[in-house]
């Protein structure tokens, strides 16, 4: 330990080893997880914070374990109801209560062979490290994890579930606005070296009082930086894999096939997220998840929508959109440009620029 109350990097290095070769008792190496965890509550230079959160993830790969502030008892934990609220591909979705009171998500991780098991374990633990410690009110917090008689993960309940159904059911929300506060929770994530890698708009849940968060940050990964080999599995076992119909074209190329997610990655899906927002569509939605990758590397996009004025698509916004999906990545817009986009046009919806009258003669003339 240094005079601060750091643990030094050689004594840190010295831990990793043993760690990683599991060559630390159990119980000791809990300890050391705990007492990293509860260093990175303090206040850390950005260097040291990282060098915590990298050996945490590593450790708790290796042993299966996460601090114990990040663990849920199954005893804390009660399903309230017979059948899953919603089912996807790797996992089973409950409403629940934590401790009896607080009203809560169970994402209840399938089960595979015993082998599958043991490495599904281990990536839970390690995306939950990084979950866990994300603080913004435009991501959906993580409360904790189970481990022993299911492997679950447990977030707030989300009544009006995501952006999309909660437009279908909210005429006079603001989706542009939705729209920047999602991007708003990117740019944090952007801003601490994360990249989401699965942006869609059944991705982006709505908050009691009518706010977005991004969901499925688990999937997150670590930005890959020269020389930095150190990242989060861009596969994820706390959601559900992405759709081919919101990824970049890159990511289908030989030259990204050992890297994971990328920034700019991130905007190519946020443009696909906006369309499918505006025009209440998927993307492409004549081809499945695997037949669409052929046109998305031929540069093939999304038509040109009959603008769903209603919902604040305007041209400005269309060209935002064709923006995010250039084929080179390096051509795309800046998160900050996009915010700044979407900010002024999310005022021009809430001026009442689109008044009722005028909605349904917009629309009308576009359905002509």
């Amino acid at each position: 330990m240094t005079s601060n109350g750091a643990v030094s990097a050689d004594k840190l290095e010295q831990l990793l080893k043993l760690c990683g070769n599991r060559g630390v008792p159990e119980a000791k190496a809990q300890k050391v997880v705990d007492q990293l965890d509860q260093s990175l509550n303090g206040r850390l230079d950005p260097s040291t914070k990282k060098r915590y959160l990298v050996s945490l993830m590593k450790i708790c790969k290796a042993y299966c374990f996460v601090p114990t502030s990040h663990l849920i008892l199954d005893a804390d934990l009660q399903k309230l109801s017979d059948a899953p609220f919603k089912s996807e591909k790797q996992s089973n979705v409950w409403p629940g209560a934590y401790k009896g009171q607080e009203t809560v998500s169970i994402k209840v991780l399938s089960r595979y062979t015993t082998d599958d098991e043991e490495g599904i374990k281990r990536r839970l633990c390690r995306e939950a490290v990084i979950w866990k410690r994300m603080s913004h009110p435009n991501i959906l917090p993580l409360i904790g994890i189970t481990l022993s008689k299911e492997l679950a993960v447990i977030s707030p309940w989300m009544e009006n579930e995501n952006v999309l159904a909660y437009l279908k059911e909210n005429h006079k929300a603001n989706p542009v606005k939705l729209l920047e506060e999602s991007v708003t929770g990117l740019q944090y994530l952007h801003g601490i070296g994360l990249v989401h890698g699965g942006l869609q708009g059944r991705h982006i849940l709505v908050t009691d009082d009518g706010h977005a968060c991004l969901a499925n940050v688990g999937h997150a990964s670590i930005n890959r930086e020269r020389g930095d080999s150190v990242f989060l599995s861009q596969m994820s076992m706390a959601c559900d894999v992405g759709d081919g119909r919101y990824s970049p074209p890159e990511y289908f190329t030989d030259e990204y096939a050992s890297m994971h997610s990328t920034k700019q990655g991130d905007i190519y899906s946020m443009g696909m997220t906006i369309y499918e927002v505006l025009t209440d569509k998927k993307p492409f939605p004549e081809y499945n998840s695997t037949s669409v990758v052929m046109p998305i590397i031929r540069g093939t996009r999304p038509s040109k929508p009959a603008f769903a004025i209603s919902r604040g698509y305007t041209e400005g916004l269309w060209d935002l959109t064709i923006a995010c999906w250039r084929q080179d990545p390096a051509e795309r817009p800046t998160i900050t440009n996009i915010l700044g986009s979407l900010g002024n046009a999310a005022l021009q919806w809430k001026s009442k620029i689109y008044t009722t009258a005028a909605i349904d003669d917009m629309d009308d003339q576009a359905s002509a």
